[in-house]
């Protein structure tokens, strides 16, 4: 693959990542929650001399209720991350639809199924 090949890629997934309303502020709050973590666990380890990192103030479970579609998006996204290439096209076909306008319940329903099916098949293999 070459980098322009990359490049168009990339474009083309943010095009598609514009269209999810939310997307990216839900994006901020999963960061900041992550960052929070990070220094939280960094403090802990430290023996928690110093001050405590400061709690983001939105929650994600708040975040996901008030932008069910950007969190549809991020879970079809995080299955297409994955290292199995059927979890992952199963979660690039709903991320797809999820940006494409389609029901995002419908989306991910039909995603965990073909994961599911796919792993029914092959579990003794």
């Amino acid at each position: 693959m070459t980098i322009n090949e990359i490049k168009e890629r990339r474009e083309a997934a943010e095009r598609l990542a514009a269209n999810v309303p939310g997307l990216e502020e839900l994006r901020q709050i999963r960061n900041e929650w992550e960052e929070y973590q990070y220094k939280f666990n960094r403090f802990i380890e430290g023996g928690c001399i110093g001050h405590a990192p400061i709690k983001p103030t939105v929650q994600i479970s708040t975040a996901n209720e008030t932008y069910p579609i950007a969190a549809a998006y991020l879970k079809a996204e995080s299955f297409e991350n994955a290292s199995n290439y059927a979890k992952s096209s199963a979660g690039k076909k709903a991320k797809e639809r999820i940006a494409n306008g389609e029901d995002y319940i419908t989306a991910l329903a039909d995603m965990e199924a073909e994961w599911n099916e796919y792993v029914e098949a092959n579990m003794w293999n």
